[in-house]
């Protein structure tokens, strides 16, 4: 058994912040949704942005909902947690469990000059 299987295994929910109770959280999404480079994610470290895929999530409201506790999701904040969390979470879809928490899209400056493949999908 694995550490993190033990640790879930003690996890107890406290009153209303288990993975139902976030099911029932309302979060204004913003007006506009941004693209965020690699650094822009990085200095947002504290305000627990992390990138997973092609997406930008702020995590402040779910971090306290979050089964494993919120100091392994801190751990990948203000960084790209796409393996950690298909390591962890194959079987979870990380884009509805999170659609409330997007922010944006990942612009990676490494893409032709024209944008992202997510960038080109929006401008359509």
């Amino acid at each position: 058994m694995s550490h993190y299987s033990r640790h879930i295994r003690q996890w107890r929910p406290t009153e209303g912040k288990s993975p139902m109770g976030w099911m029932n959280v309302k979060i204004d999404k913003p007006k506009k949704m941004g693209f965020y480079t690699i650094e822009e994610i990085k200095e947002h470290k504290d305000d627990n942005w992390m990138l997973l895929g092609d997406k930008v999530y702020d995590l402040t409201k779910y971090l306290e909902y979050h089964p494993g506790g919120t100091k392994i999701l801190q751990k990948f904040c203000g960084r790209d947690g796409t393996k950690a969390f298909a390591r962890q979470h194959r079987w979870v879809n990380y884009t509805h469990l999170l659609e409330k928490c997007l922010i944006g899209f990942f612009n990676n400056p490494q893409d032709s000059d024209s944008g992202s493949e997510t960038e080109k999908k929006i401008k359509k």
